[in-house]
């Protein structure tokens, strides 16, 4: 797919990591971490690839602290151009499979 897209990204979605790797690529730098129980609800700041913080859900007991730099993955964001969804190659291979 070519054009403009939009990205839908639920915040417990979110890989993340506190270490780089295939799943979590993306360096963050943690700006504020809620404990809320069983996870912490944390704000991060993406280092070079987006201009905007984004919210994230990290679950363990183990919170990071403001500051941090942790590692985030996109692999469940949905893509959107205006109402219509744009599959992903890994979408519809599995579509493809279960036919």
């Amino acid at each position: 797919y070519q054009g403009p897209v939009d990205l839908f990204l639920r915040p417990w979605e979110v890989d993340i990591s506190r270490r780089t790797s295939l799943d979590s690529p993306l360096p963050v730098q943690v700006l504020e971490a809620s404990p809320k129980g069983h996870y912490t609800q944390l704000v991060v700041q993406p280092l070079g690839w987006y201009n905007e913080p984004l919210t994230v859900v990290m679950h363990g007991d183990d919170a990071p602290q403001r500051g941090e730099r942790l590692f985030v993955g996109l692999q469940h964001a949905r893509l959107y151009n205006g109402d219509e969804r744009i599959e992903t190659r890994d979408e519809e291979l599995a579509l493809a499979q279960s036919a």
